[in-house]
């Protein structure tokens, strides 16, 4: 009889055991997602819509998204306060969004003001 409940008792250790191993591993999967993976698939997204937004207008130049650095580049200089209103919307649905680089636009420090101001969290550089 004491050998059985031995075993009984070692098996419930390596079922607990096992347990916790995949429970963490299941925590670090949900923080992996939560961290690269659902910013990486919105980034792809909002790279499309943004060049749509570039063919559809026939702007010269271009955005990119860097979603491991929380930031999108656009370098065009046909993109002004008017046309930024278009690209808006997109950088409104990056909820990890945390820096605008525009990089010769003709985009004007009221321009720029607006843009802060409908997306506080995010530091937003004007540069020719």
């Amino acid at each position: 009889m004491k050998a059985n409940q031995f075993t009984l008792t070692g098996l419930l250790k390596l079922v607990t055991a096992v347990a916790i191993i995949l429970a963490v591993v299941a925590a670090v999967s949900d923080r992996l997602n939560q961290m690269w993976f659902r910013p990486r698939d919105e980034a792809l997204k909002a790279q499309a819509e943004i060049d749509a937004v570039f063919l559809r207008n026939q702007w010269s130049g271009g955005a990119a998204v860097y979603f491991y650095d929380y930031r999108i580049r656009v370098v065009s200089d046909e993109v002004g306060n008017a046309e930024l209103s278009e690209l808006k919307p997109i950088f409104q649905s990056l909820p990890w969004l945390r820096r605008i680089d525009l990089r010769q636009t003709a985009v004007t420090a009221s321009g720029a003001a607006v843009l802060r101001d409908s997306l506080p969290r995010c530091r937003v550089s004007v540069a020719e």
